[in-house]
């Protein structure tokens, strides 16, 4: 196995990362047991798909939290859900992508949309973001 290199947004408030995506395939990543070396971006805007989290690995760059852990499942052999049922499977999928095309963009509402959080989330996530 390559060494694999996880590019993730800043944190804050005691977080890895002030990204949903990144803090899900930082999960995946310790779910799965798999070593990785995790850096800030510089940038957001770095990864193939101009949004992180990406990773390096075997030479390829890799973008998007969901393709990332498919590629990372097929190309290492390790599947944390190997063991549930399809129905099981079924429910896990059914609830990521609730959380990755629903709930999301209530948060995105929360941060942005809610003047009392606007001064708090301008400095703290786009704060190391360069103009």
């Amino acid at each position: 196995m390559g060494k694999i290199i996880a590019y993730h947004l800043p944190g804050a408030w005691g977080l890895p990362s002030v990204s949903p995506f990144c803090l899900k395939l930082d999960a995946w990543l310790r779910i799965a047991g798999i070593e990785h070396e995790s850096i800030t971006a510089t940038t957001p805007f770095g990864g193939p798909k101009g949004k992180a989290p990406w990773i390096e690995h075997d030479g390829r760059k890799i973008g998007d939290s969901t393709f990332i852990i498919l590629h990372l499942k097929e190309t290492l052999g390790i599947d944390p859900d190997a063991h549930l049922t399809p129905a099981q499977k079924g429910v896990a999928l059914a609830i990521q992508r609730l959380v990755d095309e629903n709930l999301y963009w209530a948060m995105v509402n929360d941060r942005w949309n809610t003047p009392e959080n606007w001064p708090i989330l301008k400095s703290t996530v786009l704060g190391g973001i360069p103009a």
